[in-house]
């Protein structure tokens, strides 16, 4: 016997307004097609990470990156390229794939902050 411990997810504090223009964007893009959202490469317009794919290729990187202590800018760069040269094409289809699942949990949330 031990103790656990577990630090929960933080949630971005969302405001009125700001929920509304998630719920909006949401109920616009409710139809798309996974073809149509494999064209779009960032789109911030809902101003929302768990709405924008790229923020968990990014999660990713920085997962693959946690030991790494780089010293200057360049250290830095070849420190990202290995773990983001190491996402593969299926890790973005199904992150495209899981767009109709957001938009529906945005929906559901009516403009709250969801598990993605």
């Amino acid at each position: 016997m031990g103790y656990k411990c577990r630090i929960p997810r933080v949630k971005p504090l969302l405001n009125q307004r700001q929920r509304q223009k998630r719920l909006t964007w949401a109920k616009e893009k409710k139809n798309w097609t996974v073809a149509q959202w494999s064209k779009v490469l960032f789109s911030d317009e809902a101003n929302s990470p768990d709405l924008n794919p790229i923020e968990n290729l990014w999660g990713i990187v920085k997962r693959k990156m946690r030991d790494t202590k780089p010293n200057n800018a360049d250290d830095l760069k070849a420190a990202i390229k290995a773990p983001w040269a190491s996402i593969t094409p299926q890790q973005c289809h199904r992150l495209i794939a899981s767009m109709p699942r957001r938009i529906d949990a945005v929906i559901h949330a009516k403009g709250a902050p969801t598990k993605y």
